[in-house]
């Protein structure tokens, strides 16, 4: 939510922008397949990532498409922004860093070879997500060199939060992991 209006996408393929006082649809885009993960907003901009492994920009007062950065492989993440790039994973294993203004690629980073569905998050200048094959990545969010990673006995799904340098994410081996 932004400035009293909710954004949204649904599995119809449809990125919604509804009053929230209202509930009355302010405008609506359609994307080329379902949509799984949130969005964000950040500076008048929609960002909102599709199962047809595009990636949006929409103007959040008008429903206009700014720009579209197609992905690797269907995006199933919420986007997370900071100091004017758009981080998010998509399903073959990629963590991405968009340009927020102009929608083109700073670097990519292919973590594995299993499916990503874990947002990242980015503290203190890293990018931190999870793959479908248990491990849980820091990446430098300017670089993209890999600074470790750990891995579990199963799938990561759940988004990292970072606190006081401590990492903590959930795993499908039902364990939650600190991590400093």
């Amino acid at each position: 939510m932004a400035d009293g209006v909710l954004y949204f996408g649904s599995s119809d393929a449809v990125v919604h922008a509804l009053d929230s006082k209202t509930g009355k649809e302010k405008w609506s885009y359609i994307t080329g397949a379902g949509i799984a993960g949130s969005a964000s907003v950040s500076d008048g901009i929609v960002y909102i990532g599709s199962r047809d492994a595009a990636f949006y920009a929409i103007d959040a007062a008008s429903g206009n498409l700014k720009w579209k950065f197609r992905a690797k492989g269907k995006i199933d993440s919420s986007p997370a922004v900071c100091d004017g790039v758009i981080y998010f994973t998509c399903k073959k294993g990629f963590c991405y860093a968009i340009d927020a203004l102009s929608g083109i690629e700073k670097w990519s980073y292919q973590a594995d070879f299993h499916p990503t569905a874990s947002s990242p998050a980015i503290a203190d200048g890293v990018v931190y997500f999870g793959t479908n094959g248990g491990n849980l990545y820091a990446i430098d969010a300017k670089t993209s060199e890999q600074l470790w990673s750990f891995k579990t006995n199963q799938g990561i799904k759940s988004a990292p939060v970072v606190l006081d340098g401590v990492v903590y994410f959930s795993s499908m081996d039902a364990c939650v992991y600190a991590l400093h």
